[in-house]
């Protein structure tokens, strides 16, 4: 598999997985899904950034930041807090359309990744 057959399998899963929590929301009523989906891809993104840290710019630094808090809100709803919902579905939002736009991305252009 090439690496950008492989870019585009994992940018389609992220969107899968997005649109399978949002399905599941909308036929369960529950946002636990949601949110350790929301766990799951900011817990991805510190990854990716933690070996980079010596090298963040202002750009980084505050999607680490919308990450963090993701993982603040996304906690608070699984821990029942009442307010948390409406703030990680916002989060989740996010996520969706970052997931879509690099859906799009991974297929309109090549990429050579290893």
């Amino acid at each position: 598999m090439s690496s950008n057959s492989l870019f585009q399998t994992i940018t389609v899963l992220i969107l899968l997985a997005h649109v399978a929590t949002l399905l599941w929301a909308v036929l369960r009523r529950g946002n636990k899904p949601a949110a350790w989906l929301n766990l799951a891809i900011a817990a991805g993104v510190w990854l990716y950034w933690i070996p980079r840290f010596g090298q963040l710019h202002h750009q980084e630094v505050m999607l680490l930041i919308f990450e963090l808090a993701t993982v603040v809100v996304s906690y608070a709803v699984l821990r029942g807090i009442r307010f948390a919902p409406y703030v990680m579905w916002f989060a989740f939002a996010i996520h969706s359309g970052v997931a879509a736009a690099a859906v799009i991305f991974a297929f309109t252009f090549t990429m050579k990744l290893i």
